[in-house]
């Protein structure tokens, strides 16, 4: 038997249980340095790599040491991580500028209905 009735209880399957997704208030943009404070510490960690390496060897030049970590293993990975990182600040950058981002007024982000609002100059289209 299967039971299609609301429960005691239970919110009605039409009605809203949180806020509306278009009311919702607009992430503050990050600074440059929330942007940039983990590619600063990848690069810190890489050149403490170099730094090692050149210890182990004193006769190691500070050009060869940056050679051999790009090429080891922990620096391919290093790199790797850091070129991901780089993606997704970019990511987070254009987002934040781009005209769907949270951060455009209330009246540019209603839903498919086309018109001008005194705060918006900008006309709405649907898709």
């Amino acid at each position: 038997m299967i039971f299609r009735g609301r429960r005691r209880g239970e919110p009605d399957a039409t009605e809203s249980s949180g806020p509306d997704p278009d009311d919702r208030p607009a992430r503050k943009p990050l600074s440059t340095w929330d942007r940039v404070k983990y590619l600063l510490l990848l690069t810190l960690i890489w050149f403490i790599m170099v730094w090692a390496s050149m210890a182990d060897d004193q006769l190691l030049p500070f050009g060869d040491a940056m050679r051999l970590q790009v090429r080891s293993s922990n620096g391919v990975l290093l790199f790797a991580i850091a070129g991901l990182e780089l993606i997704r600040q970019l990511h987070f950058f254009l987002s934040e500028r781009s005209s769907g981002s949270r951060s455009s007024p209330s009246c540019c982000r209603r839903r498919c209905t086309p018109r001008r609002s005194s705060r918006c100059s900008r006309l709405r289209r649907c898709w």
